[in-house]
C-alpha cells in the first residue's frame, strides 16, 4: 500500500477519518510501523492528495487528521476498457491493474465465446468489485475510482443473470479510437504514431479462447483495429499489463505524463 485512499464513509467531521479495514490497520501499524504523531501519504477519493497524521490507535481502528496538498487531476487522455467475461480470480487482477494504472471506465460483458458460469461469481457484488479497485488505487497512489459497467445483471438467490447487448451500441458511438486485441493485428505503437496525442481509446479486452470470427467482422465493421501485444500467448491479465505498458510508453514519448 503505498497510499491510504480515505472515502467519504470513514469521514468523521472536517478533515477527521477513522479507518477500521482490518487489512489496512494491520498494514499501517505492522508493515509501515507508524505510531501516533506520524503521518503516511494519504488520497481522498476522487479528490486529492495529501497526508494523513494519525492522532489515535486502537486495536482495529485508527483515527486521524487529514491534510489536502494537492487537487489530483485523472489521467489524459481516458482509457476505457471493454473486457469480455474472465475467471473471477482474474477479474480480481483485471480490477486491480486498473485501479493502479489510472483507467477511466471498465465494462464487463459476455462475448460469444465467453463462459457463462462465470456470471454467478460473487465477484460482480458492487462491494467486491470496489475493494479490488483500491488495492490497485492505493497501490499505484491514484485517488481516481474507475467507471464500472456491467453488461449484465448481477448474481442473485434462484435468479438467472440478464445479459444486455448494450456495449455493441457503446461500440458504435464511441467518441474515440477503438481497439481490440488479436495477435494478427499490428502493434499499437505503429497505429497510433500520427495520432492526436489527445484521443481517447478504448480496447476491447478478449475472453480466453478469443474472439469469434463473428465478432471480429463485427469490431471492424465499427472502426476498432485489431492489435498485437505480443507474438507470445498471454493470459488476459498479463494482455492488459503488456497493453497499459505499451500505453504508458507511447504517453511518454508523446510527452504526456500521469
Amino acid at each position: 500500500m503505498n497510499l491510504l485512499l480515505l472515502t467519504p464513509e470513514e469521514l468523521i467531521r472536517d478533515s477527521e477519518y477513522s479507518v477500521r479495514d482490518r487489512q489496512r490497520v494491520d498494514h499501517i501499524l505492522n508493515i509501515l510501523k507508524k505510531r501516533e504523531g506520524e503521518s503516511v501519504r494519504a488520497g481522498i477519493l476522487n479528490e486529492s492528495l495529501g497526508s494523513f497524521r494519525i492522532t489515535a490507535v486502537r486495536e482495529r481502528e485508527i483515527k486521524g487528521s487529514y491534510r489536502r496538498i494537492l487537487f489530483a487531476t485523472p489521467r489524459a487522455p481516458k482509457l476505457v476498457l471493454f473486457s469480455a467475461l474472465q475467471r473471477p480470480p482474474t477479474v480480481e487482477k483485471i480490477l486491480q491493474l486498473a485501479g493502479t494504472w489510472g483507467i477511466s471506465e471498465i465494462g464487463f460483458f459476455n462475448s460469444e465465446l465467453s463462459r457463462k458460469e462465470y456470471l454467478t461469481s460473487p465477484v460482480w457484488r458492487a462491494e467486491n468489485l470496489s475493494t479490488e479497485l483500491r488495492l490497485g488505487m492505493e497501490q499505484g497512489r491514484n485517488v481516481f475510482e474507475p467507471r464500472m459497467r456491467l453488461f449484465f445483471s448481477r448474481p442473485q438467490d434462484g435468479k438467472k443473470p440478464v445479459l444486455t447487448d448494450d456495449w455493441k451500441a457503446e461500440l458504435s458511438s464511441f467518441p474515440g479510437k477503438l481497439f481490440y486485441l488479436d495477435r494478427k493485428g499490428e502493434s499499437l505503437a505503429s497505429l497510433t504514431e500520427f495520432e492526436n496525442e489527445n484521443t481517447t481509446r478504448a480496447f476491447l479486452l478478449g475472453p480466453e479462447p478469443g474472439w469469434s470470427r463473428k465478432e471480429k467482422e463485427g469490431f471492424r465493421k465499427v472502426g476498432a483495429l485489431p492489435i498485437r501485444l505480443s507474438r507470445s500467448v498471454l493470459r488476459s491479465e498479463q494482455a492488459l499489463a503488456f497493453l497499459l505498458s505499451q500505453q504508458e510508453e507511447i504517453l511518454e514519448r508523446k510527452g504526456i505524463r500521469k
